[in-house]
């Protein structure tokens, strides 16, 4: 499956399990906490997220003490350069073109030379796209591997 045709929820799921790895609940109910509960020896850890069907979109519990947060990288900048900020093994270089109207983001890995270019818009949107290839998630067609770690 090729990442732009892919649901908005499906790709920033990508980024929280593959990119934030977080504990990552597509429903919250008590079931999966207590399941976690179950399945693990220690208490989740913070942060973790979930789908939250009122907001329409995944928050996150960044603290014991705090209230869930939604959590919007294709659209929040503040958000994109959270996950900016979890690459350590990769250039990424982001630059605007006011004239043209969009947004390019080159991201070479430390183990190629040839960078990838991601062309759109929206920064947010083109940032976390060019970290799913960094971090081999995607292929330089779009296409979804899922092979990140």
């Amino acid at each position: 499956m090729k990442f732009d045709e892919m649901t908005e929820r499906e790709q920033t799921e990508l980024l929280v399990r593959h990119i934030m790895k977080w504990v990552y609940f597509p429903i919250w109910d008590v079931m999966y906490t207590a399941r976690w509960a179950l399945e693990h020896d220690e208490p989740i850890s913070y942060p973790y997220a979930f789908w939250n069907g009122q907001r329409d979109g995944i928050c996150v519990f960044y603290a014991p003490d705090e209230h869930a947060r939604s959590f919007d990288p294709l659209h929040d900048l503040n958000d994109a350069w959270l996950v900016v900020e979890r690459i350590q093994d990769a250039n990424i270089h982001i630059c605007n073109a006011p004239r043209s109207g969009y947004v390019r983001c080159a991201v070479e890995r430390y183990d190629e030379t040839t960078p990838y270019f991601v062309l759109g818009q929206k920064a947010p949107y083109v940032i976390c796209q060019a970290i799913l290839f960094a971090k081999g998630v995607i292929d330089a067609e779009g296409n979804v591997i899922e092979a990140s770690e």
